[in-house]
């Protein structure tokens, strides 16, 4: 991931100098993969990186999202996207930015993510197998951000 990653769009929360909150974003890869012909040779590497410092690419994926449980439902959350959101837009680098995946179960992360003024572009399922069907199959509990651990 290091030579992917840009440390301007990772963001950290803090509570008594330990992290209680992360936010991982990336560049849009296929930005960059388009221009390698579907090889990653030696050549292809090096254009990468050249592409990397010095192409265009206008687009985000937030990959990696997650509040420790004894600080969320305090708006650990809010505060991390807000105020990523608005470093990112700051930077005006990346025009356009998308949290890769928010599971249906989650609907605090939803209202978060509306809150921002964005739009659900595309809805993503998960399915599960059970490798043991003798066991009941049971969704997913809804999250009850009213009643997580304070």
């Amino acid at each position: 991931m290091k030579p992917v990653m840009e440390e301007d769009i990772i963001f950290f929360v803090y509570y008594k100098n330990q992290p209680v909150g992360a936010w991982l974003n990336l560049p849009e890869l296929n930005q960059y993969f388009k221009h390698l012909n579907g090889k990653f040779g030696l050549i292809q590497k090096l254009r990468f990186l050249w592409l990397k410092h010095f192409g265009k690419n206008e687009k985000l994926y937030g990959i990696v999202f997650g509040i420790v449980p004894e600080q969320q439902g305090k708006g650990v959350d809010g505060f991390l996207i807000w105020s990523g959101a608005k470093w990112i837009r700051k930077r005006n680098k990346y025009k356009d930015m998308e949290i890769q995946w928010i599971g249906d179960f989650n609907p605090k992360m939803i209202s978060i993510v509306r809150a921002l003024g964005t739009q659900i572009c595309r809805t993503l399922i998960t399915y599960r197998y059970l490798f043991d069907r003798t066991k009941p199959f049971q969704r997913l509990k809804i999250i009850d951000s009213d009643n997580l651990k304070n």
